[in-house]
C-alpha cells in the first residue's frame, strides 16, 4: 500500500516538474508567466513539502507525540516494570518513525502553505549584481521582516503580521512575495523587476543559508 502511494505521488510530481524548465526559461526571457501561475505556485509548495527539512521535522513531531504518550502510559502505570538500574529510561528512548508517515503530513503542510500564498503578491527579480543568488536543499523560505535577524525564527509569522518569501530559481533569479504586494498582485499578476542592490542580495543570502538544512549550493 505504502509503495502504491508513493509512486502515485511520484507520478503526480513528475508532471508539476516536467513544466518547470519552460516557466523558468520564459522568467528568463521576461515573458508573462500568468498563463502559468497555478503551477508555480505548486512546484513551489513541492518544493517545501518534500524537502528533507520538512519531513524530518513531520518524524520528529510524530517521534515526540509518540513519546509523550510512553510517558503518559507509564504515569498511569500501564506499561511493564522498568528494569532495575533502568528506572529513568524513558530519558533516554530514541523514538524511530516510519519515514513513510511523513508522506501523511504533506496535505496539512500544503494547506498551511496556501494560508500563507493568500497573505503576499508575487514577483520575479532578475540579479544584476556580481553576486549570484544561492539556494539551498530547503529553498522556499519565509519569515517575519520586522524580526530582527537575531530573534528570526523560520517559518514564524504573526496572525496579521508581515510576510517575506523567497525561492531562488537561478543564481540570476529569485521568485519572492512580500505583503505589502498582495493587492498589486491580485489585479496585476506576477510583476518581473530588476535587482542591482548588492546588501540586497547579499541579504537574501544570509537568509537562504539560515534555512538551508544540509547543503548550501552556489556557482
Amino acid at each position: 500500500m505504502a509503495r502504491r502511494i508513493i509512486q502515485a505521488l511520484e507520478d503526480c510530481f513528475s508532471k508539476i516538474e516536467d513544466k518547470w524548465p519552460g516557466i523558468v526559461d520564459r522568467l528568463h526571457r521576461r515573458e508573462s508567466v500568468n498563463d502559468s501561475l497555478l503551477d508555480i505556485f505548486q512546484f513551489i509548495i513541492l518544493q517545501r513539502t518534500r524537502v528533507p527539512a520538512s519531513r524530518d521535522a513531520a518524524e520528529r513531531i510524530d517521534a515526540e507525540r509518540m513519546l509523550a504518550l510512553a510517558r503518559r502510559l507509564d504515569a498511569a502505570g500501564e506499561l511493564p516494570s522498568k528494569p532495575e538500574g533502568f528506572e529513568d529510561i524513558l530519558d533516554h528512548v530514541e523514538v524511530s518513525i516510519n519515514p513513510h508517515q511523513s508522506i501523511h503530513a504533506m496535505v496539512p503542510m500544503m494547506r498551511g502553505i496556501g494560508q500563507v500564498f493568500d497573505r503576499v503578491g508575487f514577483g520575479a527579480s532578475h540579479n544584476k549584481s556580481e553576486i549570484p543568488f544561492l539556494t539551498s536543499d530547503n529553498p522556499v523560505i519565509w519569515f517575519d521582516p520586522s524580526v530582527k535577524d537575531s530573534d528570526l525564527q523560520p517559518y514564524v509569522l504573526q496572525p496579521d503580521g508581515p510576510i517575506v518569501l523567497l525561492f531562488p530559481v537561478s543564481p540570476s533569479l529569485i521568485i519572492y512575495g512580500d505583503s505589502p504586494m498582495r493587492d498589486q498582485f491580485a489585479s496585476e499578476g506576477l510583476g518581473v523587476a530588476d535587482l542591482s542592490d548588492t546588501g540586497l542580495v547579499e541579504a537574501i543570502n544570509r537568509q537562504v543559508c539560515r534555512f538551508g538544512y544540509q547543503t548550501i549550493y552556489a556557482q
